[in-house]
């Protein structure tokens, strides 16, 4: 029988905790340290009104350009706190005993809602030009930065992840569909999502762990999930204020882009119950630091452990794992719009639920059958131009495989106002389907 923390490092399970040790002690710390940055930062004013106000509603107080100083500002304040906090979690609730391992990197995901963090000046590009350390000049540093357009000596995978990302500010960047590993991160790792404030389901993390024992293929850079693979319908777990998410850093798992009107305040780190192993097919970057159990408990942190990637590599086996399902695709070669119909095929060859990919000479359609129904309607999503020939879809919706934005296929709306998709109608004559422009 395997023991609990090995359900979570060698399985595609997660859980909610919602009681654990020191829950409302640590649930105190990190607030009153998010106000004490945020009063750094932004001075006292404004961080009385973010206390009255609330966490979640951060975004009506803080502009976008700062959330990288106050991050920052609490990796100083907080990451050794929610070290000894990880190893503590470990041993009451997960059971390790023995040395593990605790990643250095601390992630403070702070996330606006879209139609807010869309309308952010900074762009990838500035972002990598400012001197975070600096944050009493944060405004300066972010008046000057927004001056710098090159792009030339910025970093491949950077460029590639801003084409990923539409270069939308980074404010409102989101990960797509991957595993860890894919993205430097070890094997056997236990990820812990600690909700500060405002997750909800509109801007939680998305799990896919039905499919994550799949042959999954990722993108070369940035190491995403490849198009072609269907996804299922995402899930989303229910995560209170104060609570953990914990799952298996192989799980297959996405941002959810903030649809909601609440800042999402997450802390993120990594444990491994056994010495760090690497993927040898990342271009992402590398991240050899951790720490044992042993040495935050003794408060050594000067020195983590280094497990580079190149000598800890995990050796590969040959297995025959399954290969996920695709989608159908009728290449059609005319333009859009048409004056006449356009003959799509026999209405016998479109089976109930099953999605077809239109691909005209100028754009790409996506058909299928619901309850005897045709729906036919726009295959890029808006958002960063994620095929939605990919994800999940019911008689109601459709779901982006990218980012867990739910369409109503009736109406092309989504939960955000400036994200629609275009509907285009069928018309069955005599058993045949024709587009109608």
């Amino acid at each position: 029988m395997l023991k609990n923390y090995q359900i979570y490092s060698r399985k595609y399970e997660y859980a909610v905790f919602n009681n654990f040790f020191k829950k409302l002690e640590t649930k105190d710390f990190v607030a009153s340290e998010l106000f004490e940055s945020i009063k750094l930062l932004m001075g006292n004013a404004c961080a009385n009104k973010v206390k009255k106000s609330g966490l979640e509603n951060l975004h009506n107080f803080i502009p976008c350009e700062y959330l990288p100083f106050l991050v920052k500002i609490l990796q100083k304040r907080i990451d050794k706190f929610f070290l000894h906090f990880s190893v503590l979690f470990a041993k009451k609730k997960l059971g390790l005993r023995k040395n593990f391992f605790v990643d250095q990197s601390i992630i403070y995901r702070i996330h606006y809602p879209f139609e807010i963090g869309k309308k952010s000046n900074l762009k990838k590009a500035n972002y990598l030009k400012l001197n975070l350390d600096h944050y009493k000049s944060a405004k300066q540093q972010i008046k000057n930065s927004l001056k710098n357009k090159n792009l030339h000596q910025i970093e491949k995978r950077f460029k590639e992840a801003i084409k990923y990302q539409r270069n939308l500010p980074t404010a409102v960047w989101c990960h797509g569909p991957h595993k860890d590993t894919w993205f430097g991160h070890s094997y056997n790792g236990i990820n812990i999502w600690y909700a500060v404030a405002g997750v909800t389901k509109k801007n939680g993390v998305i799990l896919y762990p039905s499919i994550s024992a799949k042959n999954l293929k990722h993108l070369r850079s940035p190491n995403y999930i490849a198009p072609g693979q269907l996804l299922p319908k995402p899930i989303i777990p229910a995560v209170n204020n104060g609570s953990l998410l914990i799952f298996n850093s192989e799980t297959l798992h996405a941002t959810r882009i903030n649809t909601g009107n609440t800042t999402r305040i997450v802390i993120t780190t990594r444990i491994n119950p056994f010495k760090p192993t690497f993927y040898d097919g990342t271009t992402e970057a590398e991240y050899p630091s951790w720490f044992s159990a042993q040495d935050i408990e003794k408060n050594i942190f000067e020195s983590p452990i280094s497990f580079p990637r190149k000598e800890n590599l995990k050796p590969k086996k040959k297995t025959k794992k399954t290969p996920i399902k695709s989608e159908r695709v009728f290449v059609i070669n005319k333009k859009l719009p048409q004056k006449e119909p356009v003959y799509i095929c026999k209405s016998q060859k479109i089976k109930n639920n099953e999605k077809i990919l239109l691909k005209f000479q100028n754009r790409q359609i996506i058909l299928f059958k619901s309850e005897s129904k045709f729906h036919a309607l726009s295959a890029s999503c808006p958002h960063v131009g994620i095929n939605l020939i990919d994800g999940f879809h019911d008689k109601k919706s459709i779901f982006c495989p990218g980012h867990g934005l739910r369409f109503d296929v009736k109406s092309g709306f989504s939960e955000c106002k400036s994200l629609r998709i275009k509907i285009f109608r069928i018309k069955n004559i005599s058993k045949k389907l024709y587009l109608i422009n």
